[in-house]
This record gives structure tokens, sequence and C-alpha cells, in this order.
């Protein structure tokens, strides 16, 4: 819907898109460790020292098993962890525009949006951590999760074109949209996805009839 009015036209625009993000990323570091040392007895009528005790498998006939943990010295260890993070964000956007042609022939175009923006974005995030001691040893730990939510904010945009001839034009436009930031946990892990300045630039050629 648009009319004209001095030259000026305007109405309703809306618009869709899809964007895919994706990160595969691998660190590694040095780190310290502290180990626990943990001594188990089960020699029948052997003196219980502190820390756990019971039967084993709650057999009252079995040996008595002793648990006594104790914090055990630093060690050097080795830390390596790989991340993956994928994000699908379906867009969209609707609002006025304005469209103010001016040169001797109009051959010029000015137009301005700017509106309400949507977006539901779908993250899937995972990662996996491995400890080296040195000297042997150490373990594996690995999580992720997925969440989708639903962000929104506004846009605003200017773009213009220059007509060559009756059919033929040279366009160029830029769009700023505001989404916000998408935080979530997974698992104790924070992923992040700034969609607060997002800037679209745009240059083509246009053909009407």
């Amino acid at each position: 819907m648009k009319e004209d009015w001095h030259n000026l036209r305007y109405g309703i625009e809306g618009a869709f898109n899809y964007l895919r993000i994706t990160e595969d990323s691998n660190s590694g570091y040095n780190t310290s460790a502290t180990t626990e040392n943990y001594l188990f007895g089960g020699i029948p009528g052997q003196t219980p020292s502190p820390g756990y005790r019971g039967h084993y498998k709650g057999d009252p006939g079995s040996p008595v098993l002793v648990a006594n943990g104790t914090p055990g010295a630093n060690v050097s260890a080795f830390l390596q962890s790989h991340d993956d993070l994928d994000v699908n964000l379906w867009g969209g956007r609707i609002g006025p525009y304005i469209e103010i042609p001016f040169g001797k022939q109009q051959q010029f175009t000015l137009s301005l949006s700017g509106g309400l923006a949507l977006g539901l974005i779908n993250v899937n995030e995972s990662w996996k951590q491995t400890l080296t001691l040195a000297g042997g040893g150490g373990g594996t730990y690995s999580g992720g999760g997925n969440d989708t939510s639903l962000l929104w904010g506004g846009y605003v945009g200017a773009s213009a074109n220059y007509r060559i001839d009756k059919h033929w034009g040279i366009d160029a436009g830029v769009q700023f949209q505001d989404l916000g930031t998408y935080n979530h946990s997974f698992q104790g892990r924070t992923a992040q996805v700034d969609l607060s300045q997002s800037l679209f630039i745009t240059v083509g050629v246009s053909y009407g009839w």
C-alpha cells in the first residue's frame, strides 16, 4: 500500500531473513591440579581410620572398608578444550517507509525506513575438556545443550537509488538492527551471541519495467 503526495511515496515494508553462525575452537594451556589420596583397608580386625566406614555392598559378613581421603600435592597438568557453537537465526522486520524522489527528472530516490525487528534463535553448544597430569593420569569432561529463544528489538535503514535510464538503476543502502544480546547457561558454561549492533550494507543493480 502506497500513495503519492507531492512526489512522496510511503507505505509499509516487511522482510524475512536467515542467518547461520558456527564457531569451532580449540585451546590448551598448562595448569596445576591437586590429587586426592585414598586409603582402602579391607583386612579383618583392622582398626578403622578416620573417614568413610562400611561393609562391601552392605554385607555385614564382609571385611570393613575404610576410605581416608587426604589432599595430595599439586602436580603439573595440561588442559585441552574443544568447543562447538552452532547458531540458527530466523529473523523478520516490519515497519513504515518513505521514498523521496528529487533531481530535475527525479532520477534520484532516497528511502528511509524503521520499525520492529524479531528473531527466533536456536543455539546448540557442546564442549569437551581433557586434563592430562604430568607423569600419567587425568580425565575427560564433556557437556552441552540446546536452547531456542525469541528476541525482539528495532531497526532503522536508509537507501538511495540512481536511475540510469527508464529500466536500469543503481542501489545502495545501510541498515542498523538491534536484537539485544543472547545469553544462556549450558551446564555452567555461558554462551553469548551479541546481536545488538548488527549493520547491513547493500550495493546492487535494479531493473524495472
